[in-house]
């Protein structure tokens, strides 16, 4: 029985021994790399998370390629965009076996009157190269397709930057403690709110509006709040000065009337500066 179970098992492999064989080293891309895009992340308008450069800029990409042959090989990149009608190609490199190169490729981004910003774009990297046979052959193959490029459009960009000052600034913000800073606060997070609401619409230009808009309030909530500030730590100074100068005329024993008259004094600044402006 153990002879049977022995024979059966030799011809099982060597009927899968023509199946089973080792995968050819070829070369092949390592990484990709996207430099310095104006956004990347989950956009809310295109519902998804998106690659996006600005409309008429020119976009970095690294490619990085492993030569795993022993000998060298000729090794080229190119790149389609679904807007564009031929391919970026790269200048064609020999790679040394064992080898890796990266290939910078300038791509530039079209005007969103070609490459809408309404909608996301495709793009196919694809790689050459030369087999280390006699004679060489030429073998294409694709690296990878991706559907999430985002064309913006200058107001798309635009909000990126005023979004991105508007969260840096947002922990000073939630610190105002003068009515009216207060009031442009919550001037400036309406805006806000109706910025995003545009942007989700898909309103750049209205949503851009809006961002400027709660910006600006924050900005001169953070001024007014300075500009009271320091007015309340020159009052304070000025009846810690009197205090000081009566103390040196009227000796320590006034020393409990100086602290009631300074708790009364920065009582008054207090209320004078959060005192409400009567209306015209």
């Amino acid at each position: 029985m153990r002879k049977q179970l022995l024979i059966l098992a030799l011809l099982a492999a060597i009927a899968l021994a023509p199946v089973i064989r080792p995968v050819a080293a070829v070369p092949h891309v390592q990484s990709i790399q996207w430099l310095s895009p104006v956004f990347s992340g989950f956009d809310d308008y295109y519902d998804t998370n998106v690659l996006a450069y600005e409309a008429e800029s020119t976009a970095k990409l690294l490619v990085r390629v492993h030569n795993d042959f022993a000998t060298s090989s000729e090794i080229q990149i190119r790149v389609f965009m679904d807007w564009m009608t031929e391919n970026v190609t790269s200048e064609e490199v020999t790679v040394d076996g064992n080898d890796f190169h990266v290939f910078e490729m300038s791509i530039l981004i079209a005007a969103t009157s070609v490459a809408s910003n309404v909608y996301l774009h495709s793009y196919t990297i694809y790689y050459e190269y030369t087999t280390d046979t006699t004679p060489a052959v030429i073998i294409e193959a694709v690296y990878t397709t991706a559907s999430n490029f985002a064309v913006y459009s200058g107001d798309q960009a635009n909000i990126v930057d005023l979004t991105r000052e508007l969260d840096a600034i947002g922990s000073y913000s939630s610190m105002y403690v003068t009515a009216e800073a207060r009031k442009l606060l919550l001037d400036a997070r309406t805006e806000s709110s109706l910025g995003s609401v545009m942007y989700d619409r898909g309103e750049f230009g209205s949503s851009f509006e809006h961002y400027t808009n709660a910006l600006n309030y924050t900005r001169t909530g953070i001024q007014t709040d300075i500009a009271k500030a320091t007015l309340f730590e020159d009052g304070v100074y000025g009846v810690m000065d009197s205090m000081k100068n009566s103390m040196s005329m009227m000796g320590y024993g006034s020393l409990l009337f100086g602290i009631g008259f300074l708790f009364i004094g920065i009582g008054v600044i207090i209320y004078s500066i959060r005192k409400p402006r009567s209306s015209a």
